[in-house]
């Protein structure tokens, strides 16, 4: 099969699929735009809140359009991080501030924004980097080594406190705590709380009457992005351990 030139010529068939093939490949220049995302981090600055670099997701629903995904020095913000070959189309920018070990401990996000094709899309002003929520998840256990129906624990009583005393979160929940799917690890999960916060624990363990009869408390401090797993073993209340 040939395919025939205004000129009168003939061009193998071949010839002309291979190029439609590889311009279907590659893209048209005009369906590829170019992207520069600006950041900065809301009220501080990169050294301030010790981050070292930034990661720059381009996001299509869930799938990131850039692979690998790029980073750059946080500073660079300013400047501006230039992505070029984006297909034409709306996407989520999602920036991530990463310190020296590369934790994800702020991040940021701008909806919507387009990109058209062989024109540069600039997403200004900044994307804002806040420092990402934490969470707690609780355990305890006894140092007589019992169980909650050897020791007549029916119930424990948990709080939270910063370190003004304010109570962050406070709850009543059965001794031993069902497991969810929206917590399979178990133990009492407490989320949307500030990164690193340090906080008071203190649980105590209720009887039928809901006397306390066992006591237990620890200092943490919570970790940006991630939740810190904490143990606390709770002593029977004495003279000696008071829980009142």
């Amino acid at each position: 099969m040939r395919v025939m030139l205004k000129s009168g010529g003939y061009y193998p068939a071949i010839l002309i699929v291979a190029a439609c093939l590889v311009a279907l490949a590659c893209g048209s220049s005009e369906d590829l735009g170019i992207l520069r995302v600006h950041w900065a981090v809301g009220g501080s600055t990169c050294s301030s809140a010790l981050l070292t670099s930034a990661r720059i997701h381009v996001l299509d629903g869930d799938t990131d359009v850039v692979t690998p995904v790029p980073t750059a020095n946080c500073v660079d913000g300013t400047s501006g991080l230039l992505l070029s070959e984006i297909p034409a189309g709306s996407y989520t920018v999602w920036v991530e501030g990463l310190d020296s070990s590369n934790n994800s401990f702020y991040e940021g996000k701008r909806e919507d924004v387009k990109v058209s094709g062989g024109k540069e899309t600039v997403v200004d002003p900044p994307i804002t980097l806040s420092m990402k929520n934490a969470a707690l998840r609780l355990k305890w256990n006894f140092t007589n080594g019992g169980l909650c129906s050897g020791n007549a624990v029916a119930h424990m009583d948990v709080s939270v406190f910063d370190t003004t005393s304010n109570v962050v979160f406070s709850d009543t929940t059965l001794c031993d705590p069902p497991v969810t799917d929206d917590n399979p690890k178990g133990g009492v999960l407490i989320s949307d709380l500030r990164g690193n916060e340090p906080l008071s624990v203190a649980i105590y363990g209720l009887d039928a009457d809901d006397t306390r009869i066992f006591m237990g408390k620890a200092e943490i401090t919570t970790t940006p992005g991630a939740t810190t797993d904490v143990t606390i073993s709770l002593s029977e209340c004495s003279e000696s351990v008071l829980c009142q």
